[in-house]
């Protein structure tokens, strides 16, 4: 009896979890795989369609001087335009988490407001406060007698800074709701108990908060390198809506978000934006993996 219940529940989860499953495979999985069987053929779908293996990936590796800049360009955004986020969101929530600090809810829907926005509703406004001639920033940089910062289009430096904080900026108070969540599920009296132990904050963040907020960590940093990498709405609109982003002498390259769209309108080559989009998957994949070792150990 108990048996027949328990195929009969299997049955009907089943049958729950079947149109998810459908939708999966066919708008996520299927997608997938056809992506990687078109980077191996050259004019894949036509008559000239020509099977080229593993060369493409040899070509971006080892000849393509574009891809080799997208990718340091995608790196300085991840470094740049990622890693303060969490510098600046986890001692923000440190305080905002102290009963001590009163209108928390007031603060928390401050920080948390850009993130609503829209992408390119915050690229556009960090446009026009960074404008040479107009922006805001300059205009007090003026004031004060300091150096305005150049027209960002025209140089790698100002164009990384300005992109950088318009990432920080918009996702500061989404990793800062997440840091929230995860030191509110820690047991209030672990710290009671500390109080009375005679620890100091710095010896309470060091032996409780931290190792309980691992799990919270691993998500927060790993959605961030995913976010991260795969940017293209910011790039895009500050250099002025255009795929041809040869961004000052140094010239920065474009990202490899911006690279696989650049490859599929300007030169039609298929197979070299597939290629570029799995080797980016495979890259975010290898950083997802270090950063769950890297927590690991510290946790340890």
């Amino acid at each position: 009896m108990i048996l027949r219940r328990v195929k009969k529940t299997n049955r009907e989860i089943l049958s729950l979890l079947l149109p998810i499953i459908l939708i999966f495979v066919v708008f996520n999985l299927v997608p997938f795989i056809i992506s990687f069987i078109i980077s191996l053929f050259k004019d894949f779908g036509t008559k000239k369609s020509e099977f080229t293996g593993i060369e493409t990936y040899k070509f971006l590796l080892t000849e393509d001087s574009y891809f080799r800049k997208g990718t340091f360009a995608t790196l300085m955004i991840l470094l740049f335009g990622v890693l303060p986020q969490h510098l600046i969101a986890l001692p923000l929530a440190l305080l905002l988490n102290n009963k001590f600090i009163r209108g928390k809810n007031f603060f928390r829907l401050v920080f948390f407001m850009p993130y609503i926005l829209s992408a390119v509703a915050v690229s556009l406004l960090f446009m026009s406060m960074f404008s040479e001639k107009s922006g805001v920033i300059n205009y007090l940089l003026n004031i004060f007698g300091l150096p305005i910062i150049p027209r960002f289009n025209d140089d790698a430096g100002s164009f990384l800074m300005v992109m950088s904080a318009a990432i920080n900026w918009r996702n500061i108070g989404w990793n800062l709701i997440l840091y929230q969540a995860g030191l509110s599920a820690i047991p209030e009296a672990l710290y009671e108990a500390a109080d009375i132990e005679g620890a100091s904050n710095m010896t309470k963040h060091r032996f409780i908060t931290l190792p309980y907020m691992i799990p919270i960590f691993f998500f927060t940093i790993t959605l961030s390198i995913v976010n991260g990498m795969q940017i293209f709405d910011e790039p895009y609109i500050l250099y002025g809506g255009t795929l041809n982003m040869i961004v000052g002498r140094s010239d920065l390259g474009r990202p490899l978000t911006v690279y696989i769209i650049w490859l599929l309108q300007q030169t039609h080559r298929i197979d070299r934006g597939s290629a570029v989009a799995w080797i980016l998957f495979i890259v975010i994949l290898v950083f997802t993996v270090i950063n769950k070792k890297l927590l690991n150990r510290f946790e340890k």
